[in-house]
């Protein structure tokens, strides 16, 4: 296995290699645990975020099982590494509503989370348990995708260096199947 503070492509011919997510890629609060692939955060605020981070083009995937309780708030999503010192293990967003260029959504299982870029809401959509989730980005276009289709392209291009980031909003959340395509 290859060890290093970034994801990276590599591969014969250029191909890539599916890297599979593991305990020792995330840092964060003591409210997550972890198992396989698969994450768990068991309270209000906790969350966890790459501890290396994703470099040109990439897929960070994952299958949205569990956050949809009354009021709990399932958040996904990337940001820059040079907004790491705004990220907040305290923060049922991990901050990112406080940064500039961040991409997620947050909102509950079975209901319209939204997507947004920092603080500024852009459109919402509908997300229920089992649904696949991609983060993908291309040549610097940032989009997500939820079981194989395009729900939203972020407008800009997005060419820095990016950390993922999971947090619950106000209860539990969980993700399995985590992986990055890299």
């Amino acid at each position: 296995m290859l060890y290093s503070n970034h994801l990276i492509g590599f591969g014969v011919g250029g191909g890539k290699r599916l890297t599979p997510s593991t305990s020792a890629n995330w840092t964060g609060t003591a409210n997550a645990t972890y198992s396989g692939d698969d994450l768990a955060i068991t309270a209000q605020g906790g969350l966890r975020h790459a501890g290396t981070y994703l470099v040109g083009d990439f897929e960070f995937t994952f299958t949205a099982t569990n956050g949809g309780g009354a009021g709990d708030a399932f958040v996904a999503g990337v940001f820059p590494v040079s907004e790491v010192g705004t990220f907040s293990a305290a923060s049922g967003n991990g901050g990112m509503a406080s940064m500039t260029n961040s991409l997620f959504f947050q909102g509950q299982l079975g209901g319209t989370p939204t997507i947004q870029k920092g603080g500024s809401s852009l459109t919402t959509f509908s997300l229920v348990s089992t649904n696949v989730v991609k983060f993908v980005r291309t040549g610097g276009t940032v989009k997500i995708t939820r079981n194989g289709s395009d729900i939203y392209t972020f407008v800009g291009s997005y060419t820095a260096d990016l950390y993922a980031c999971f947090a619950s909003g106000n209860g539990s959340l969980d993700a399995d199947d985590i992986s990055w395509l890299v």
